[in-house]
């Protein structure tokens, strides 16, 4: 990123504290898990099932894209179905009765 935004901080994570996170995850996986616990993190944002076991068991308190576009949601500070379609429009992957058990309210009306 060429001209990051100003509230935007890159906190480099100590190479040792990286290497004691299981190596079945990739190094982003890994790099964050890491760095949430350094920092003593009130939450970690991370989607995939392995990261999250990992976080979890390091007493980690995890939320995943969809839990941040449900706060959002609960804000009224996103269109959910607006967002869902471009969610959907990405690689993202989460199987449709997930969206409706997360989304239902927002979805039906």
């Amino acid at each position: 990123m060429s001209r990051p935004p100003d509230w935007l901080r890159v906190v480099p994570v100590e190479r040792a504290r990286v290497e004691e996170i299981t190596d079945e995850l990739d190094p982003g996986e890994r790099a964050a898990i890491a760095l949430a616990a350094a920092m003593r993190a009130d939450l970690l944002l991370i989607d995939e099932a392995g990261g999250r076991a990992e976080a979890k068991r390091r007493n980690l308190r995890v939320t995943g894209t969809l839990g941040v576009l449900r706060a959002a949601a609960e804000l009224g500070v996103v269109n959910v179905p607006d967002v869902i379609a471009r969610l959907k429009a990405t690689s993202f992957y989460t199987d449709d009765a997930l969206l409706k058990s997360t989304f239902g309210r927002w979805l039906d009306s």
